[in-house]
């Protein structure tokens, strides 16, 4: 071929590139803490930061405190009373706290100060801990409902209706004061010691597992199975479900950035909710694991995002990411780039066929491909792929070539 001909298909190619939707021209970075690097376990239940600046991870196997190089870790045999860390918060006086089982444990320098909650309690696991601006630390309860504590001591939530709002999901303590507190079965706010029902979609109750509230006051509200409600300040309301883009009805947890923006994390990946538009982060998109379970941003700006088996992750933002052959791509020198109806990405090359982008399929000469040179790729309507190659097209179903009726095979002379 001469060369003047092969650098003007080339160009052609990069103007394809550039005209690329951007997500399948760029890629999302994301670093992995793992127990390989020191973290006590690798399902992550919550984080937060203390007053010192440290990351602290509760794991079902401990808690982890980072420092940005080095893990200290606490487990049972360090004295936790249970291995099962699910909730932590930095209260307004600087003390953190975090909650092992049905225990509440605070930091004193190096020492974890342990402090239980009221007999009778059932052993009923923390599952929610927040505080306000007075220094009040709200305690939620899987089975046993609300406490508080402050300098009095720890005792039962005023006006909670202990009874019929035993199981506690997930708290919420409000920029003014008030208190949202998500149930098994609905939603309660709580003000200054009463509790009112707050419905969520229809009258049918949910189980309510993550809570936020974003920087105009509107609450964010997700579900175990019925997806994300927003509450605005003037009482308009809309629900995000697996119908309007969100990756799965059941969310886990909540996150409002400091750029305003919500982050959805849920067991097959993210969504980052920004200027009415839902974006996905998925293992295709770059994460090294997508079975997320909690989220936290610290006080430099960072976003964590803990998964339930591959410890934690780190965002490190959009960036260009570069793959070749010592990343598993099949050639160095790619043609055209094809998603399928999937939207898997599937990469033509100069000299060795076609592949998918992730690794799980790669198509060349061997395997009925015309020729191993592919200049152009088209997914049709049926979800079929088609490359047209040095020697002809080429009909690609489910990784497997196709033949062609003599006439359909456009041969290169």
């Amino acid at each position: 071929m001469p060369l003047a001909t092969l650098f003007a298909r080339a160009a052609a190619v990069v103007v394809v590139l550039l005209g690329l939707p951007t997500a399948y021209a760029q890629q999302h970075a994301f670093m992995q803490l793992s127990p390989k690097d020191g973290l006590a376990q690798s399902q992550v239940r919550c984080m937060a930061q203390d007053a010192d600046g440290y990351l602290w991870f509760g794991t079902l196997g401990g808690v982890s405190r980072y420092d940005g190089h080095t893990f200290v870790n606490h487990a049972l045999q360090e004295g936790l009373p249970d291995a099962h860390v699910s909730a932590m918060v930095l209260d307004a006086n600087g003390t953190f706290w975090m909650a092992s089982g049905s225990t509440l444990i605070r930091t004193e320098g190096r020492r974890l100060v342990q402090e239980s909650l009221p007999n009778g309690n059932g052993g009923a696991r923390i599952l929610g801990l927040v505080a306000d601006a007075k220094g009040r630390l709200f305690v939620g309860t899987d089975g046993d409902g609300m406490y508080i504590r402050d300098e009095a001591g720890i005792r039962t939530l005023e006006g909670y209706p202990q009874d019929t709002a035993a199981n506690v999901r997930s708290l919420l303590a409000l920029k003014d004061g008030r208190l949202l507190i998500g149930l098994r079965n609905g939603l309660l706010l709580w003000d200054a010691g009463k509790c009112t029902a707050i419905e969520v979609g229809d009258e049918e109750p949910k189980a309510i597992s993550a809570l936020a509230e974003g920087r105009d006051g509107g609450w964010w509200i997700g579900t175990f199975l019925d997806g994300l409600f927003h509450i605005a300040p003037d009482g308009t309301r809309r629900v995000y479900d697996e119908r309007n883009g969100l990756l799965r009805d059941n969310v886990r947890c909540l996150l409002v950035d400091e750029r305003d923006r919500l982050w959805v994390g849920t067991k097959f990946g993210l969504n980052l909710l920004e200027g009415g538009r839902l974006r996905v982060f998925t293992i295709h998109q770059g994460m090294p694991n997508d079975n997320i379970w909690c989220s936290y941003q610290d006080s430099e700006g960072n976003l964590w995002f803990g998964t339930d088996g591959a410890g934690a992750l780190k965002y490190a933002g959009d960036r260009f990411v570069t793959f070749t052959v010592r990343d598993g791509l099949c050639s160095d020198l790619i043609m055209n780039i094809t998603a399928d109806a999937q939207g898997d990405l599937w990469l033509g090359t100069y000299d060795n066929g076609v592949c998918r982008m992730d690794g799980m399929a790669m198509v060349n000469s061997l395997d009925g491909l015309p020729n191993n040179t592919v200049w152009a790729g088209l997914c049709d309507r049926n979800g079929v792929l088609w490359f047209g190659t040095n020697e002809g097209l080429a009909r690609i179903e489910r990784g497997v070539v196709k033949p062609l009726p003599a006439a359909a095979a456009l041969a290169a002379e």
